[in-house]
């Protein structure tokens, strides 16, 4: 979805920034961490920003605490502005300390996220 605009910003700073490819990229990823905003706030960011989001991370366990059909509502809303979506690595982390990873995959699968975030952040992984 291509966004109008203002010319004037452009003569002023070449915004965005000069070599910064359009979606789909290879290089230049751009990572949101949203620390729980809500649908509302979420379609505000993406209806002015999603031209220069690749990827939204719901950051730490939040995705856990939305009432499902909040959560989904919002994976859905992330994936119709092209943006990828992938919860925080704590659940990672948790699914694999109650050595529940295969569940965890397919219930991330099943709600909509396109990824998920491998982090050692609250308990070390071996190589």
């Amino acid at each position: 979805m291509q966004k109008p605009r203002l010319a004037w910003w452009d003569t002023l700073s070449g915004f965005p920034l000069p070599g910064h490819s359009n979606k789909p990229r290879q290089t230049g990823y751009t990572m949101l961490l949203d620390k729980r905003l809500g649908l509302s706030e979420t379609r505000d960011l993406l209806e002015l920003a999603c031209d220069y989001i690749d990827i939204i991370k719901l950051t730490f366990g939040t995705s856990a605490l939305y009432p499902e059909s909040v959560l989904r509502d919002k994976i859905k809303l992330i994936r119709f502005y092209g943006v990828d979506v992938y919860p925080g690595g704590t659940l990672f982390e948790i699914a694999m300390w109650q050595d529940k990873l295969e569940s965890y995959l397919q219930r991330a699968a099943e709600l909509g996220f396109t990824g998920i975030e491998v982090s050692d952040g609250t308990i070390p992984l071996s190589a």
